[in-house]
């Protein structure tokens, strides 16, 4: 299995049209750049027909008219999948589940029913949509407009028209030296998930400095693009960093001809379009369209961890800790929503995988595990992401790199600035 992300479309139901499936896939998967797809067709006995178009590098077994598509990555969890297709019951596929980690979505289709199955944060897009007796799926929402979410954590099963949801992820609890064990957890993760074909989007701020210099460490090989105007701050603090830390940067300059380039294509491909949404998904786009290796690494999901947004500090002292730490939680379990499929999107537009140290799962359990005193309030004050900057400095990363304090990437690149001109807002 590649590295590359996987692009499909699936459709099932008695009434679907082959011919008609078959134009509508041509137009949505070319307009996303897929140029090549292979097509499975299946019938089965009681006249329920099934198409499915996929990327000529995607993951799928077909034993017996019963069928197994797969995203995954690190593609280690492929030999854990490998046994799904001999699984009958709904309790061992959760126990499966319950029992990987890294990250993955796909679906299982028999003749009785589909199963659609996703991990615990959602980072690989998976929607479906129910219309007239059929059901659809697709990675993205731009493929299948109206479509829905799989829920992470999940699966979804579509069996005689009806829809039923089983959740399998069950948070494993920590407690203890917090400090330590996130630290033991970041290590892992970066060595699992920062491969050798990994590049980081790095801004100077500590997300990507704490996961860069733990790949440092631990002697990976990889390469980091920073992105902004000459006079942001991030091409300042990224070179600093790699300066002071050794690291092969790579900066690439946003001029208004780049800015207006990369929006042009990507506002009609992205899920949203707002000011934020293109500003985001631009750095993205702009670090893959650089990047000659295949995975982008992003420091995603360590502000709804760890609490990294400003609205959280000040909601610390508007509302309290107890009122922060919903929302905290609220933002993580959305995140598959409002970033993941907007950021993952950009980067599958170029052939890159997109991907989410932070959001490893074992990280993951030991960050909601975590009291939010402990992840915010130092000295009797409230100190963003205050758990990572101790362990940033338990690991000897330089204090004046650590401490410095880091506005959003739209703005600390200067690219919403930028993409403000070029829209004319």
């Amino acid at each position: 299995m590649s590295l590359e992300p996987s692009i499909y479309y699936l459709s099932i139901g008695r009434e679907i049209k082959i011919e008609k499936e078959r134009d509508q896939v041509y137009q949505k998967l070319r307009f996303l750049g897929l140029k090549d797809y292979r097509e499975i067709e299946v019938e089965y006995q009681n006249g329920r027909k099934v198409y499915l178009a996929l990327s000529p590098n995607s993951f799928i077994e077909l034993d017996n008219k019963r069928i197994l598509y797969l995203d995954c990555y690190p593609t280690r969890l492929l030999e854990y999948f490998h046994k799904t297709l001999s699984l009958i019951s709904i309790e061992a596929f959760l126990k499966t589940l319950n029992d990987l980690g890294g990250f993955f979505s796909g679906f299982i289709v028999d003749e009785e029913r589909v199963l659609f199955f996703r991990d615990h944060v959602g980072s690989i897009p998976i929607v479906f949509k129910i219309e007239d007796g059929s059901i659809a799926s697709a990675p993205f929402s731009r493929i299948l407009e109206g479509g829905e979410h799989i829920p992470p954590g999940r699966i979804v099963e579509w069996k005689n028209s009806s829809l039923k949801i089983y959740k399998w992820y069950s948070r494993k609890r920590s407690s203890g030296d917090y400090i330590g064990e996130l630290s033991d957890r970041l290590h892992q993760s970066v060595s699992n998930n920062i491969l050798e074909d990994s590049t980081i989007a790095f801004s100077g701020g500590l997300d990507s400095l704490l996961l860069t210099y733990i790949a440092l460490k631990i002697e990976k090989k990889f390469t980091c693009i920073t992105v902004g105007t000459s006079d942001a701050v991030d091409l300042e603090w990224a070179e600093e960093a790699a300066s002071t830390l050794g690291l092969d940067l790579r900066k690439i300059i946003l001029s208004n001809d780049l800015v207006k380039e990369v929006v042009g294509f990507l506002s009609p491909r992205l899920p949203r379009k707002t000011i934020m949404d293109l500003s985001l998904a631009s750095i993205f786009y702009i670090v893959a369209s650089n990047s000659v290796r295949e995975v982008v690494i992003s420091g995603q999901g360590a502000d709804e961890l760890f609490g990294g947004y400003y609205k959280y500090f000040e909601m610390a002292y508007q509302k309290g800790l107890k009122y922060v730490e919903g929302r905290m939680l609220r933002d993580l379990l959305m995140l598959h929503k409002t970033n993941i499929e907007r950021d993952y999107s950009a980067c599958s537009l170029v052939g890159k995988r997109f991907v989410m140290p932070y959001l490893d799962r074992s990280v993951y359990d030991l960050a909601i595990s975590i009291p939010v005193e402990v992840k915010l309030v130092g000295e009797d004050r409230v100190i963003r992401k205050l758990i990572l900057k101790k362990v940033a400095k338990l690991l000897g990363i330089p204090e004046k790199l650590v401490e410095r304090p880091k506005k959003a990437a739209q703005y600390s690149s200067n690219i919403q600035k930028s993409i403000k001109k070029v829209v004319g807002v």
